[in-house]
């Protein structure tokens, strides 16, 4: 392959150029409340997959994908973040060392696919990552890193970025340490597709090759399941292609050992694992025999490539293993450890010397075949992912450890957390709320109550269990309302046919000793009460045409719990979702989202009151058409103040993002004009409402301090609240907010009365003993001093470092009297008591500004603004590179862009231009020259921020080059020459380079071919 080598230079000055990324410091609110109890740690909620293991000195870091912070409605569009990479530390015997797993990263997207390795001081783990790109692609796939130490200390708050960006979601890619740097090899980017690259990082968390250095070219066939071990100053990399498994050896500065990749194996052998001792490495596969059965076999490989076991001893012999199960091998210091599926899992201990000491395996019928590592006293710790098809949310990290003699100890949960609380509902009595929940965890979900005092204090120690189930069957969407006597508790549960429900005392105790069905074949119920009796509204599908749905609704009498409608009264027309209900006069409103038709995402939000015999008014139409794509449906949300109701829904209304709407509706179904409640960049969604006797208090999901993109899986959002008046003035027209995190908060929720409101929602709390959402309330009271204004903006939402922002406060007021302080956190540690202050950004990074003011009675409130800022951008380094570069014409050229790189980001979109006028998007590139003479071929590159790079070289057709024309004007200058200086001072001993001064193609340049050109000069 020939290389220009002019155009890398850039490259040896990148960690210098690259400047640090600042880690923003959480904006900082009044401390929520959690609710009490409920803590008990069990196998987590949501799925954990993809565990991976790696020894330390004398422990042990088992790493996995985490979807625990997603929000437990993963069949909807919106989800938190998605995929993280969560952690535990194990001692030699497997015992969890941490209460309740760590995060390793928790970034923007979603991160799957970890690996780790030690390199005796920390390990390493690396996993891909989903990165938004600004040109060729909407999204890429990465490569980062993250350094974690022997006490579980996350050493990289912000990730490595490994600089490998792929369009694809391949995962073949491997890591291993030689016992000081990492090396991580891939291929499949979009520069060098099917090329197998490696770059190494240092112990301090450095990138030491930029680009990625070459080490086995792409060729014809498929590559996959790479894998890669050290021992003995070599790197062994086998993997799967052309018809066997193939293998490339190269030292601890990446220069390859092998010509060409190694035949290792040839034939159906499939997926290798590899490993080394302090000699030689010990490949296993799995391979079909003769009889048509299949076995894993095994050999030692040494540090030269010679297989020392010829084609591989059968390790499992009669207990071949079972189909998609997995297989793994480790050195525990004496033997090497083979295990793989078969009567749960089998192991067999191999000698260095080659020698199976247990022929077939010692099978573990208990447990299940996963990855392996190997620790002190020869322990072999093996982990995997157990899964149960039959429900949701339920796939667990477990392990156990299987000592040097083969005795394996107990199964051990590796990925547990207190149970995960989403879905609140709050109701008030006038005296105190009660706040319902869905409290999840492996496979299991259960609604809870907390009763809470008016002053907001738990009134009990611990929640009431009002229902449990599985994650599949049991109870979902939840909804709670008072009737000035008793609480009615409803849900969906579809184990039992529908929306069940349950009456509790003010006190939490549950009058009802089972609950009991209300309405059949309904979803997503609300509740309202008139008196003592309670309206309870839902979904109900048609079970003749299960893409019709209608709102329906039933009475229920508060005194004893009978149903008074069955079957439910359906409201309205088809295709609605999502209804909600509130007492307006004396009847009820019930308003839903009514899509034109099943399939059609044009929507529109509709309503109908309910008298009190159970009978319906003509629909109502209160908004005009919106889109729900891509699938926002949260539905609307109502209260009443007595006489008149405040209907709130999400819908594009002032762009193409989503905002919060509000429209009164009177008690006879007279409509005032819509209004907007909350239109702040990005989107506002997931709202409700109540009345808090003077005020509606709207809450909402809102995405106004959001750092991603990818709507599709990671929609991080925070909590705010809107204030409305009694005529449907907007009090706060930027909001205020009541919990913001970049980790995550969803499902908000308030309950208000005598002008006191609990403001509730889901919060991630990573810290033990949590690892899970748990739900956080905060009380604003505004029966004596309604609480300030607060409205923050910046000169500038971000730009390059230093980045000089001016911030006002212009608009904050108090309703009720005068602010009286300004308190300014801009994110990155510093603060301000003016009240329109300037600040400097030194550091790149994501901030979120807070404003907090405070009023003359000591009340106050909260807002934010968003701030990136971003370091200088590097431009990216292209290299262009060809498999032929002359022939006769006419000539097939097929181009690479090999090596190229982005420093600071990633690469898209790739452009070469050749000199005949044509062109080519993408690599790699080919084209037919049929001109003869020298062609020059140009590559430009662009990188996600827009930047550009550019990298020329020639191809001759039917002439041969003038020996020394490295510029290809036809002859040799002085210009020639300090491109040989060029390529002398960057590239000497580098692999994977060479040009046409490279006179005798070793791929390296000299400096008799530097003086080669220099006499060849000096003679013409």
């Amino acid at each position: 392959m020939h290389v220009r080598l002019k155009t890398v230079l850039l490259s040896l000055l990148v960690a210098v150029l690259v400047p640090p990324v600042a880690t923003a410091q959480e904006p900082s609110l009044p401390p929520m409340q959690f609710l009490p109890d409920d803590a008990i740690i069990s196998p987590a909620a949501g799925n954990q997959t993809d565990p991976a293991i790696a020894a330390g000195d004398d422990s042990f870091l088992v790493v996995w994908s985490d979807r625990r912070a997603a929000d437990g409605a993963s069949l909807v569009y919106e989800v938190e973040t998605s995929n993280d990479i969560y952690a535990v530390r194990l001692d030699a015997n497997g015992n969890p060392i941490d209460e309740v797993p760590f995060v390793v990263t928790q970034g923007r997207a979603t991160q799957s696919h970890p690996q780790v390795a030690w390199n005796g001081s920390n390990w390493l783990v690396v996993y891909q990552t989903i990165n938004v790109s600004g040109t060729g692609f909407y999204y890429s796939a990465a490569l980062e890193a993250v350094r974690v130490s022997p006490d579980g200390q996350v050493l990289d708050t912000t990730p490595i970025n490994v600089g490998r960006s792929s369009a694809s979601s391949s995962v073949n890619w491997a890591l291993a340490s030689d016992g000081a740097n990492w090396v991580v090899i891939d291929d499949g980017t979009y520069s060098d597709q099917g090329d197998i690259m490696a770059v190494r990082i240092s112990g301090d968390g450095v990138v030491l090759d930029q680009p990625a250095q070459l080490i086995a070219p792409a060729d014809n066939g498929l590559r996959f399941n790479l894998r890669l071990a050290y021992t003995s100053n070599t790197f062994l990399a086998v993997w799967n292609g052309n018809g066997g498994i193939r293998g490339m050896r190269f030292d601890r500065n990446l220069n390859t050992q092998d010509a060409t990749p190694l035949t290792l194996l040839a034939g159906s052998s499939h997926e290798p694992e590899v490993t080394a001792d302090g000699s030689n490495f010990y490949m296993v596969w799995q391979a079909q025999q003769p009889d048509f059965t299949m076995a894993i076999q095994g050999s030692r490989i040494d540090t030269s490539g010679v297989m020392l076991d010829g084609a591989g001893l059968n390790i499992s012999q009669a207990n071949q293993p079972e189909p998609f199960t997995a297989y793994d091998v480790a050195w525990d210091g004496s033997n090497f450890r083979v295990t793989w599926g078969f009567g749960g899992t089998s192991s067999a201990r191999v000698s260095s010397t080659g020698q199976i000491l247990d022929p077939g395996g010692v099978a573990f019928s208990g447990l299940t075949s996963g990855s392996t590592a190997a620790g002190p006293g020869g322990n072999l710790q093996l982990v995997w992912n157990t899964s149960n098809i039959a429900l949701i949310d339920s796939d667990d990290i477990e392990g156990a450890s299987i000592s040097s003699t083969n005795t394996a100890g107990p199964v051990t949960p590796l990925s547990p957390g207190a149970p995960r609380q989403t879905y609140t509902d709050i109701a008030s009595s006038g005296s105190g709320f009660l706040l319902v929940y869905r409290s999840d965890t492996s496979g299991v979900n259960n609604i809870m109550a907390q009763v809470i005092d008016a002053a907001g204090n738990p009134v009990t120690g611990a929640p009431v269990l009002l229902a449990s189930g599985d994650s599949r069957n049991g109870p979902g969407n939840l909804a709670v309302a008072w009737n000035g006597t008793v609480y009615l508790v409803v849900w969906t549960q579809p184990e039992t046919g529908g929306v069940m429900g349950r009456r509790v005392q003010s006190d939490g105790t549950p009058i009802d000793g089972a609950p009991f069905l209300i309405i059949a074949d309904t979803v997503s119920p609300d509740v309202a009460a008139q008196g003592d009796t309670f309206l309870v509204v839902g979904t109900q599908l048609d079970p003749n045409a299960l893409h019709f749905s209608y709102a329906v609704s039933a009475r229920v009498q508060g005194s004893d719990g009978s149903i008074l409608d069955t079957p439910a009264h359906i409201i309205g027309g088809s295709y609605a979702t999502r209804p909600a209900v509130a007492a307006v006069g004396n009847r009820w409103l019930v308003t839903w989202q009514r899509n034109y038709t099943h399939d059609n995402p044009l929507a529109t939000t509709a309503a109908a009151y309910v008298d009190a015999d159970g009978s319906s008014t003509a629909m109502i139409t209160i908004s005009d058409p919106y889109s729900t794509t891509p699938a926002y449906f949260f539905g609307p949300a109502v209260a009443s103040r007595g006489d008149m109701a405040l209907v709130v829904f999400t819908t594009r209304i002032s762009n193409t993002n989503h905002d919060v709407i509000g429209r009164l509706i009177d008690d006879a179904g007279n409509l005032q004009p819509v209004f907007n409640i909350a239109t702040e960049a990005s989107n506002q969604y997931r709202p409700e409402v109540a009345w808090d006797g003077a005020q509606f208090i709207v809450v909402y999901q809102d995405q106004r301090n959001r750092t991603s993109d990818l709507e599709a899986i990671d929609t991080r959002s925070d909590l705010y609240a809107s204030r409305v008046s009694s005529n449907g003035i907007l009090i706060d027209p930027a909001g205020f907010a009541t919990a913001v995190s970049p980790r995550g908060e969803e499902f908000p929720n308030v309950a208000s009365a005598g002008g006191v409101s609990i403001i509730a929602g889901s919060v991630i709390r990573n810290e033990a003993p949590f690892a899970a959402y748990r739900v956080g309330y905060r009380l604003f009271d505004a029966s004596s001093n309604n609480w300030p204004v607060a409205v923050a903006s910046a000169s500038s939402s971000g730009g390059d470092t230093p980045l000089n922002v001016t911030f006002s406060s212009a608009g904050s007021h108090d309703p009720d009297g005068s602010i009286t302080g300004y308190a300014w956190q801009f994110g990155d540690g510093q603060t301000s008591a003016d009240a329109n202050p300037s600040h400097t950004y030194q550091a790149a990074g994501d901030y979120v500004a807070t404003l907090t003011v405070t009023d003359n009675q000591g009340a106050s409130s909260t807002n934010t603004v968003h701030i990136q800022a971003t370091a200088p951008n590097l431009p990216p380094v292209a290299i262009a590179s060809s498999d032929v570069w002359m022939g006769s014409s006419p000539l097939f050229v097929e181009f690479r862009a090999t090596g190229t790189f982005d420093p600071d980001g990633a690469v898209g979109d790739h452009h070469w231009e050749f000199c005949d006028g044509s062109d080519y998007w993408g690599s790699p590139a080919y084209n037919t020259f049929t001109q003869t003479g020298a062609c020059e071929v140009t590559l430009t590159v662009w990188d996600n921020r827009g930047a550009t790079g550019t990298d020329t070289m020639w191809i001759y057709v039917g002439t041969t080059p003038v020996p020394g024309d490295l510029n290809g004007d036809g002859q040799v200058t002085v210009a020639d020459l300090v491109l040989a200086g060029e390529a002398w001072d960057s590239h000497l001993g580098q692999p994977g380079f060479s040009a046409i001064i490279d006179q005798n193609d070793d791929q390296h340049v000299t400096i008799d071919e530097v003086q080669w050109v220099a006499g060849h000069w000096n003679g013409n």
